[in-house]
């Protein structure tokens, strides 16, 4: 038979891992009882001007600059557990690192749908958090 169920959304749909999340949860005290809300809002706040890096970059056929600008972004991916934007980010990543721009334009399509997504579910994360 079948088995699909109408609700669930299939595996590959994880945007945030929640596990990265609970860490940094942990990680919230009274000297720092915004930190989630404050990664969060760094994180999107920084992701035009890290895309817009990795777009010049591509613009400009300079691999070195890709590489680099596609691995700040990836720390900052890669600390908030954004899981559904790093296969896109880390190969725009190797491309540089290879020494070329070729075919980063659909990664970096890619990478910005996958943004738009995450920053979907990262503000209704913080909107479930106010309470």
């Amino acid at each position: 038979g079948s088995d699909e169920s109408g609700a669930g959304e299939p595996q590959v749909a994880t945007v945030i891992d929640q596990h990265r999340i609970d860490q940094l949860l942990q990680l919230q005290d009274e000297n720092n009882p915004t930190l989630v809300k404050d990664i969060v809002e760094l994180f999107i706040n920084d992701s035009a001007g890290h895309l817009q890096n990795i777009s010049a970059a591509i613009d400009n056929a300079n691999a070195p600059g890709l590489l680099s600008s596609a691995h700040r972004y990836l720390s900052g991916i890669e600390n908030l557990g954004a899981v559904r934007m790093r296969d896109s980010c880390m190969q725009l990543e190797a491309l540089g690192r290879a020494g070329t721009t070729e075919g980063a334009q659909t990664l970096l399509q890619d990478l910005r749908k996958a943004f738009d997504i995450t920053r979907e579910h990262l503000l209704a994360m913080l909107a479930e958090m106010k309470q």
